[in-house]
């Protein structure tokens, strides 16, 4: 464990490095190369604050915070019941499906309810091109359908601002690592950091599995760090094909490793009718966010780009 926080720091600080030199930061760069020389000695004093310890911690004030109206919450009304009220700061969710089942419509929609409620959300794509993505996610916030957002843009925009766009940052990365990741998050300073997916983030592994989980634990650990709400979107194995509801074991390549990083796994499936009827069936293999397991129906409307 102790390797992998070094390794990670030495990732971040690799990138920060380069940004610095290259930016003519001087200032800047003496810190990080003192920082880097203490890692590679494998010294965490200076580089890591992961650790904290609590002594007889307040109860009452640990419980009133898991109430409803502490909790970020979530869309559809079903899917927010499921988790007792949605999130809260630290929790690391798995959303996953197979290949065109709507994870990234399930993805956009969440954002979009994050940021007109207020929450600031960071964005990390390295999958679909980013234009494709701010098209299809003008589409939700302002409720237009996508030939009325093409042809009058700037009333979208406005639209759009007026419901929190500039609550939405977006990062396209190709295909990023978890220092340029972590990067991002304490430089915006999110509620809610979306990575879209998890399979594409260069962790320098050559084995898919082991690079797959690592991607997983970092993030995981990005999310602890930073007190926010992590949803991290992978694939679903060719067994979840057809299937309304997913188990741990229909996940891509990590069906032990990615799962032990999530408080919520969340599978989206569909039977063959299900799928042409846009509907979707939401099941939760693991959920430590309120312990329910009961599947949860819903609708993706792919022409408003919304869940519902």
């Amino acid at each position: 464990m102790l390797d992998a926080i070094i390794e990670q720091k030495l990732e971040r600080n690799s990138f920060e490095l380069t940004q610095a030199l290259t930016t003519g930061k001087e200032d800047k760069v003496s810190a990080l190369v003192s920082e880097r020389h203490k890692l590679n000695e494998g010294e965490l004093e200076s580089a890591s604050s992961e650790s904290s310890v609590v002594c007889a911690p307040d109860l009452k004030e640990i419980f009133m915070a898991r109430q409803a109206g502490n909790r970020i919450g979530v869309t559809p009304k079903a899917f927010n019941d499921a988790l007792e009220g949605g999130f809260l700061r630290g929790h690391h969710c798995v959303l996953f499906a197979v290949t065109d089942m709507g994870k990234t419509l399930l993805s956009l929609d969440l954002a979009r309810n994050f940021i007109e409620n207020g929450y600031k959300v960071l964005y990390v794509c390295n999958e679909d091109p980013l234009s494709d993505l701010l098209e299809r996610f003008l589409v939700s916030l302002t409720g237009r359908d996508k030939w009325a957002v093409r042809q009058h843009w700037d009333k979208a925009q406005l639209l759009a601002e007026k419901k929190g766009w500039e609550r939405m940052v977006w990062a396209e990365l190709s295909p990023g690592t978890l220092g340029q990741i972590e990067t991002l998050v304490t430089e915006h300073k999110p509620d809610i950091i979306f990575v879209d997916q998890l399979r594409n983030i260069d962790t320098g592994e050559n084995n898919y599995v082991r690079s797959l989980e690592k991607a997983a634990q970092g993030m995981r650990s990005i999310i602890k760090r930073h007190n926010c709400v992590g949803i991290s979107i992978t694939q679903a194995a060719d067994s979840a094909n057809g299937k309304a509801i997913l188990s741990r074991g229909d996940i891509d390549n990590s069906n032990v490793g990615i799962p032990g990083t999530a408080d919520l796994m969340l599978g989206v499936g569909a039977t063959e009718e299900q799928e042409f009827s846009g509907v979707r069936t939401f099941s939760f293999p693991k959920n430590k966010v309120s312990g329910q397991k009961t599947p949860v129906l819903c609708k993706f409307n792919a022409k408003t780009m919304r869940v519902e």
